[in-house]
């Protein structure tokens, strides 16, 4: 099983008075190292005391700075610490995509970074991570990993999984198809995520414990036992990058768990917003003029609809209780199926 080593979280006495409040509208730049090897993020402060620490976890293939534009409205609205790493062992190509399926390893950063602040900060609120796409799956393992905070209570209170990848050995032969298909970029990206992903997994003939270990889909067992308390979920019905299989997957293993999850099925796009890649416009969209009407991967109207539950978590106190199953459609509203 891939195990998230101990962490001696920090390089240097620089990193022993990070601070707790600040201006929320600054991004800071986090340096730590993590297994002896120097890794950097971003994070933003609530004005005042705060209620608690949201991690944010990246997609692929992207980096820390992709979402670091988020953190300050986490914070300001949910008087949090919003912080985003960058997976130690991925390769930066710009400031905003990068290379490497470095999932593990962005556990072990975002667990250092969140002990780090608990620990000064400390005693907090909940703390919550909240992954999308690839972040999914580093998040995943991230509350899977029995992380403790500092008076030895579970580090992580809640999950939330945004259109992410939870069985990454489905996203291997996503990939692995993808990059056999003459689709141009599309195919370049399959190619890309299928290396990447052999690389921080192995073949999965020959290595299949490792992407078992490595799958979300397969830890909720751990999860519960690290104290998990609730997770949220919202995936687009038609996503055409991380199917919305992979949620149903999810949802079925933590509620097999006991684990309370509320989840939202995103159907079609508001009037006048991009889709995000969805599964018919991956083949109608071959079509001149052709726009998909349906929320895609990651669309504005799932990011929302997660951010808006994130919201309700810190601002009133609404936790995931296990009894929410939401339709929501950017044309005809939101409607509960439980």
């Amino acid at each position: 099983m891939l195990a998230l080593a101990a962490l001696p979280i920090l390089g240097g006495t620089a990193q022993a008075a990070v601070p707790c409040s600040g201006d929320p509208s600054a991004v800071q730049t986090l340096n730590i190292t993590v297994s002896g090897t120097p890794t950097y993020g971003f994070y933003a402060l609530p004005a005042g005391p705060p209620k608690g620490i949201v991690v944010v976890g990246h997609g692929y293939p992207q980096t820390a700075a992709s979402v670091a534009p988020m953190l300050p409205g986490i914070a300001q609205r949910d008087g949090v610490i919003a912080l985003a790493m960058d997976y130690h062992g991925t390769v930066d190509v710009t400031p905003t995509t990068s290379r490497g399926w470095r999932v593990t390893e962005g556990a072990e950063d975002s667990i250092a970074a969140a002990k780090l602040f608990e620990g000064t900060c400390g005693p907090l609120g909940p703390i919550t991570a909240y992954g999308i796409s690839m972040g999914g799956n580093m998040t995943g393992l991230a509350v899977a990993s029995h992380a403790t905070r500092a008076n030895g209570q579970p580090l992580f209170d809640y999950w939330f999984d945004v259109a992410g990848v939870t069985n990454p050995i489905e996203t291997y032969l996503d990939a692995t198809a993808i990059s056999q298909a003459p689709l141009g970029s599309i195919q370049q990206t399959g190619i890309n995520g299928k290396a990447d992903i052999e690389q921080e997994f192995g073949n999965p003939i020959l290595n299949l414990g490792n992407y078992t270990a490595g799958s979300p889909i397969f830890r909720a067992s751990d999860m519960k036992s690290s104290g998990l308390k609730g997770v949220v979920i919202a995936h687009g019905v038609l996503d055409g990058e991380v199917t919305s299989d992979q949620s149903a997957q999810m949802l079925a293993m933590l509620l097999l768990n006991g684990i309370p999850t509320d989840i939202s099925a995103v159907v079609t796009k508001p009037p006048g917003t991009p889709s995000g890649l969805t599964l018919d416009g991956d083949v109608l969209g071959l079509i001149p003029g052709y726009e998909s009407p349906f929320a895609g991967h990651v669309n504005q109207l799932v990011q929302n609809t997660a951010l808006a539950k994130l919201d309700a978590l810190y601002q009133q106190g609404q936790a995931p209780t296990g009894n929410h199953a939401t339709i929501v459609d950017g044309n005809a509203g939101s409607f509960p199926l439980l």
